[in-house]
Order: C-alpha cells, then sequence, then structure tokens
C-alpha cells in the first residue's frame, strides 16, 4: 500500500509540473498574440481613413507589451542589487545563506569536574 500511495503521489506531483509548465508557456503566446491582433487592427484602421484610433490601438498594444518588460528588467535589477550589498555583508566564503552551523558543544573538562563534585 505504501508504494502504491508513493507512486500515486508522485504521478500527481508530475502531473501538476507538467500543468504549472504549460501555463508558463501558453502566457508569452496569448500575449503576443493579443499584441499582434490589436497591432493588426490598428493597422487596418490606419490605412481604411481612421488614423485616431488605429494609432489608439498602435499605442496601447505597444505600451502593453514594453510596459511589463521595461518593469521586469527594473525588479530583476534591484533583486541582483540587494543579492549583491547581501554578499558583501557577509564574511568571506560564508556565500550560502543556508549553511548548517553547529550548536556549541560543552567541553569535556566542564563535564569532567561536575561528575567528580
Amino acid at each position: 500500500m505504501a508504494e502504491s500511495q508513493s507512486q500515486h503521489r508522485q504521478e500527481l506531483e508530475k502531473l501538476v509540473v507538467l500543468s504549472n509548465c504549460r501555463s508558463q508557456d501558453r502566457g508569452p503566446i496569448l500575449g503576443f498574440l493579443l499584441a499582434a491582433g490589436a497591432i493588426a487592427v490598428g493597422g487596418f484602421l490606419i490605412l481604411h481613413g481612421k488614423e485616431v484610433s488605429g494609432l489608439v490601438a498602435l499605442t496601447g498594444a505597444l505600451v502593453a507589451v514594453v510596459v511589463p518588460f521595461l518593469y521586469g528588467k527594473r525588479v530583476q535589477r534591484k533583486e541582483r542589487e540587494i543579492e549583491e550589498k547581501r554578499r558583501e555583508q557577509l564574511p568571506s566564503g560564508q556565500d550560502d545563506e543556508w549553511e548548517y552551523s553547529h550548536p556549541p558543544q560543552p567541553s569535556r573538562e566542564g563535564q569532567r569536574s561536575k561528575r567528580s563534585t
């Protein structure tokens, strides 16, 4: 029973990971299609004499694509700066924040003196 439960859990985890990967792939593709559609509609409107509406559609599509890109780059740069500052504050040789340190052990001499009293 334990083996079948373990196998079932692993299959579910695999499905969740695959589903998340598909979702992450679909987002940029759908965003591109939406932006391309808005640009196409803007171009169509401009060609048919609706310059203002066409420019609004083109500008909106470009802003919708460029602003998240620039914002993402700024967030990445800030995260990188924070990481660099954190690394500078650590003493040399302690780059791993998950490093395990052992608690101090009492000396053997202290234990001997307690036993002899």
